[in-house]
């Protein structure tokens, strides 16, 4: 893992608000927004789901967008749709939150390239790779992703 990453990493982890862009109310269980809502909230960070399709009543409270939480947060971690990536890094800059990650393993996630760039030029320290849950109190699961990735030389700056 070199410098850069484990840097944007350390900062976005000791993030104590974070948002979980994404976060489902789709029937099957185990979305990625929804366990790492689940662990970041279980490591004692407090956590809001944003999803401006959330239905009536749904089962967490939930904002359509990063700008309509209360006092606003220090991170978000973006599980979305790659169309809608975008849109939540511009929310971000609007927001002046300075701490993204894009949730992106063995596929391409919410990962889209020029989030990248975008990012660079707003202010906005971005992980472009991996999961918390690798990081947060791993599960075995996801403690041998992390290692594998590592070995791979996927975490990058």
């Amino acid at each position: 893992m070199n410098a850069a990453y484990q840097t944007k990493l350390d900062r976005f982890l000791a993030a104590r608000r974070v948002a979980v862009a994404g976060y489902s109310f789709a029937p099957e269980p185990g979305t990625p927004a929804n366990a790492i809502y689940d662990k970041l909230k279980a490591n004692g960070r407090e956590v809001f789901a944003v999803n401006p399709h959330a239905p009536a009543d749904p089962p967490v409270p939930v904002f359509a967008s990063v700008a309509e939480i209360p006092g606003g947060v220090e991170a978000v971690m973006i599980c979305t749709p790659p169309q809608a990536t975008m849109q939540v890094l511009e929310a971000c800059a609007a927001q002046g939150i300075r701490h993204a990650w894009i949730h992106r393993s063995v596929s391409s996630g919410s990962y889209v390239p020029e989030a990248d760039q975008f990012a660079k030029e707003h202010g906005i320290e971005l992980i472009t790779f991996g999961c918390p849950m690798m990081f947060v109190t791993p599960d075995i699961a996801h403690r041998c992703m992390r290692w594998i990735f590592k070995v791979q030389g996927k975490f990058k700056g």
